[in-house]
């Protein structure tokens, strides 16, 4: 009988505690929701904003995609470049006004646009082609010891592509050797030919050596 007792105490206990339990949470509840309620609206509205922030960027992106493939002539690829200058898409503009200009033979001006869009670009790829043509472009400018400078600082990065490095050696070689320099030109093409075993490299180091023996 004494046992019976106990579990009938031992059950009381247990439901004693569970009530206060529930009417602890339905206290919170009641004291709290207005608290509950206004944190729960603040959380959708800042929801709202950032969907409407990353909406507003998107409908961004794509005018600025469109009105850079419309564009065409210097003057709309500049107007284009000033208004859509903080978005990633604006470097194929600056690309195409780069080719426009390199026709008309501002390599001066070819050669910045090719550098703002390496600085900007996110592609390791675009950013060496961009590094590249820039190099070039100082070379049309006539300016051959800069481009030169250029070609090797590329060359000489081991961050970069193999066949990058090779076309940037054999590009800073050339220069060399039409400068009278065969010290340097043959130095460059020493480094070259380290690249040889790299199969994006082979087509220069091939044109180095054939370079060499003329």
């Amino acid at each position: 009988m004494k046992k019976v007792n106990n579990k009938k105490q031992i059950d009381a206990e247990i439901n004693r505690v569970l009530l206060n339990d529930f009417d602890k949470i339905e206290n919170f509840v009641v004291t709290r929701w207005k608290q509950m309620f206004i944190g729960a609206g603040v959380i959708i509205v800042l929801v709202a904003i950032a969907y409407g922030i990353l909406l507003k960027k998107e409908n961004n992106a794509a005018a600025a995609r469109r009105a850079i493939a419309d564009a065409s002539t210097k003057e709309e690829l500049s107007q284009v470049i000033e208004r859509y200058k903080s978005y990633s898409e604006v470097d194929f503009a600056r690309i195409k006004l780069a080719r426009i200009c390199a026709e008309a033979k501002d390599f001066a001006k070819a050669g910045e646009l090719y550098r703002a869009v390496a600085l900007n670009t996110q592609s390791q790829d675009l950013k060496c082609r961009m590094l590249l043509d820039e190099a070039y472009m100082i070379e049309k400018a006539g300016d051959f010891d800069k481009a030169c400078k250029a070609f090797v600082v590329i060359a000489d990065n081991s961050m970069y592509a193999a066949g990058v490095r090779a076309e940037a050696y054999y590009s800073a070689g050339r220069l060399f050797l039409k400068a009278g320099k065969k010290d340097d030109a043959a130095k460059v093409f020493d480094k070259l030919n380290q690249l040889a075993s790299d199969e994006t490299a082979a087509v220069w180091c091939n044109l180095g050596k054939a370079l060499q023996a003329k």
